[in-house]
């Protein structure tokens, strides 16, 4: 896990993207098989991991399978500045 303000800059052949240190190797390896990202974040200890992946049109949570609906603007940011997706966390809230 990562401080929740400490970014770096990931360099991918669709471009640079700030995402959380801790990120880096998932988000390699994915795009090393080809599986293109679309967002990510280490949860920092309060949230599950998260991975949006792109598949043909659809948005899908990696870790999850989960269908996200938006083309964009996967997270939202709780109270204290900690990025989540909201239907993984209905998902991991409803399961226990």
């Amino acid at each position: 896990m990562c401080n929740k303000h400490s970014t770096i800059i990931f360099h991918s052949m669709d471009g640079n993207f700030r995402i959380d240190p801790c990120m880096c190797d998932i988000i390699s390896n994915l795009h090393q098989c080809g599986i293109t990202t679309c967002g990510c974040c280490c949860g920092h200890q309060k949230y599950q991991q998260t991975v949006v992946t792109k598949v043909g049109d659809v948005n899908i949570e990696y870790y999850t399978g989960i269908v996200i609906p938006r083309k964009t603007r996967f997270y939202k940011r709780d109270k204290d500045g900690i990025f989540y997706i909201p239907e993984v966390e209905a998902m991991v809230n409803k399961n226990g």
